[in-house]
């Protein structure tokens, strides 16, 4: 599958004619570029111009803190967007470092054409609009959902609320999008005091897992 067909299968054009996604692409200039894992994305600092729909791989957001250490942000997959919450006026520099934790595919959208109407006020941007307001909804969603989180003193309750919060229903495997050590830095936690609590709580049949796929037992 080439990069059109990518993004053209992505969940912001994937209802639209194949005519009007051409408009679209050319209406915002849009663009669409391959990272290889490790690359740097956005940098920490830069204008805030931009937002990435990742089409194919994996990224994640990193903070550089006052002390030099380095705090683990969000991952985006396919079909997520990076860069929406810099719509305010008040945000006119990214905070964090995008980088590409796989080989990735991500196309480029300039954030003030992306969310103005053209002078057309065509019914294609409007979609695109209503698009990214429910991305944007999604991202407001999973930040209470991590502040409920990473509030909890204990790790086994972190655990159990991420993995709620994470896995539609009970008793079936779900794949969350974190290896281990990426789970621990998430949650805030050594990867070797993780795999320990899970074990616990594997033994008294509270969940199941298998690599990264995760069950919730009732």
């Amino acid at each position: 599958m080439d990069n059109l067909e990518l993004a053209k299968n992505s969940i912001l054009f994937k209802d639209l004619e194949q005519q009007d996604f051409r408009a679209l692409l050319h209406c915002l200039s849009i663009q669409i570029k391959k990272y290889k894992r490790g690359d740097v994305i956005e940098h920490e600092g830069n204008p805030a111009k931009f937002a990435y729909l990742v089409l194919k791989g994996k990224c994640k957001t990193t903070h550089i803190d006052v002390d030099g250490s380095l705090i683990p942000g969000t991952i985006y997959i396919k079909d997520q967007i990076y860069g929406l919450e810099y719509i305010h006026f008040a945000k006119s520099n990214y905070e964090e470092e995008l980088v590409a934790i796989e080989d990735s595919t991500l196309l480029i959208m300039n954030l003030f054409r992306l969310l103005t109407p053209c002078e057309n006020r065509c019914f294609r941007h409007y979609h695109l609009i209503s698009k990214c307001l429910d991305e944007y909804s999604r991202l407001i969603t999973k930040s209470k959902e991590r502040i409920t989180e990473l509030s909890q003193a204990k790790m086994r309750d972190k655990i159990l609320i991420y993995l709620k919060n994470n896995i539609p229903s009970a008793n079936q495997f779900y794949k969350i999008p974190y290896n281990r050590q990426e789970l621990a830095d998430y949650l805030g936690v050594e990867r070797t005091a993780l795999s320990s609590q899970l074990s616990k709580l594997k033994k008294e049949g509270l969940i199941d897992y298998k690599r990264s796929e995760f069950m919730l037992k009732k």
